[in-house]
């Protein structure tokens, strides 16, 4: 019955009208959004990526929001009223009844109001959290250590090297010193991020060639997390991994890791 199926409710930024139905009923695996014609979803947003900004998929029993491109401008997924979490973090995220999907839209240049954001909220009452299994909680933490440039993903206290590229580690040295200076975790733009990592070549950078690095090392990071965990016998998708690089839609990144 339709009445079972997972629905999406759109709603648009404030101001701004779209001929987008309100109610979209999710009738097959994977779900595209974008803003070109070839999407299952068009959202008609200078903003929005053209091909697959985001992705709604099934995959074993479960829905996630995927963005592994990554996108531009991002995609976030709020639960409650916690902080939106950046999706392209982790690649994607597992996707619950009422998660909200949030796509920065052309009007946040004005404001950055949570109403100027489209909204998608995913409706699947068969998914509410506390149906689902919980692992026993142990804290997933990040260490760095600046002389040895050794980046360390710990799950409680077993920690195991994250390999970096050269331009990777340029990029968490600077963030690293920015921190070490004012005593606490600093936002980075992405000039003073293009700068530090490509030097004299900065200017030959765009904005997304710092999102790509940012990518690679999360990836990276997700990887070394899951083998560890999995020696463990411990589900990846059970565990929340705090933020590593926040991303700062527009501006740069903050970086979140102990100093050793």
């Amino acid at each position: 019955m339709d009445s079972e199926k997972p629905k999406l409710y759109i709603k648009p930024p404030l101001g701004m009208s779209c001929c987008i139905p309100d109610i979209i009923s999710i009738e097959k695996e994977s779900i595209t959004i974008g803003q070109s014609p070839n999407n299952d979803i068009i959202i008609p947003d200078k903003t929005i990526t053209r091909e697959k900004h985001c992705i709604i998929q099934r995959e074993s029993n479960r829905w996630f929001v995927i963005d592994e491109k990554p996108s531009l401008n991002g995609t976030f997924l709020q639960k409650n009223l916690s902080q939106p979490e950046d999706v392209r973090i982790k690649g994607k995220l597992p996707l619950y009844h009422e998660d909200i999907i949030l796509l920065a839209s052309s009007l946040l240049s004005n404001s950055e109001n949570e109403d100027y954001y489209w909204k998608i909220t995913f409706k699947d009452s068969s998914l509410l959290p506390d149906t689902l299994p919980l692992q026993a909680f142990k804290l997933v933490s990040f260490t760095y250590k600046l002389h040895q440039q050794r980046l360390s993903c710990f799950y409680g206290r077993e920690g195991r090297e994250v390999h970096l590229t050269p331009k990777q580690r340029c990029l968490i040295n600077y963030m690293v010193d920015q921190n070490r200076n004012s005593n606490t975790s600093v936002l980075c733009t992405y000039e003073e991020l293009k700068q530090a990592i490509w030097q004299n070549n900065a200017t030959e950078h765009v904005n997304n060639d710092v999102i790509g690095i940012v990518h690679k090392i999360n990836q990276a990071i997700n990887q070394t997390l899951e083998q560890m965990l999995k020696q463990q016998n411990v589900d990846p998708q059970k565990i929340k991994t705090p933020p590593f690089l926040e991303n700062k839609p527009g501006e740069g990144y903050i970086l979140h890791i102990n100093l050793k």
